[in-house]
């Protein structure tokens, strides 16, 4: 949970900004977030060949993480705004509610059929 002053900054930009400015921030910064995934899972599977590869990869896989992990904060910073700004909107704010507690049920059901599956 985010706390302080970091909560209180990330409330300032969203009211700043408003809500459909952050939504298509959140767009942005989640197709960013793909891209370094993307890349950080090519590179975790790729197989050096020789000594100066291994390095380099390695390098590489290095980079590719810490972008991932900026991208990362990027969403989850636009995410937070964007909760901030439903949570001042009550018929807005439950309807999302709404939708994010379907959206568990189904996985947690799509889970339980894996399960049940690896244990025929």
């Amino acid at each position: 949970m985010i706390k302080g002053q970091l909560k209180k900054d990330i409330e300032c930009i969203a009211g700043y900004y408003g809500f459909w400015t952050q939504a298509t921030k959140l767009a942005e910064e989640g197709a960013e977030l793909s891209a370094a995934l993307c890349k950080m899972t090519y590179l975790n599977r790729r197989v050096a060949k020789g000594r100066r590869n291994i390095r380099l990869i390695a390098k590489k896989k290095e980079q590719a993480k810490d972008e991932f992990l900026k991208e990362l904060a990027d969403v989850l910073v636009v995410a937070e705004g964007i909760k901030f700004l439903l949570e001042a909107d009550l018929f807005t704010g439950a309807e999302v509610s709404g939708n994010m507690r379907a959206k568990v049920q189904r996985q947690l059901e799509r889970i339980k059929e894996e399960v049940l599956a690896e244990e025929e």
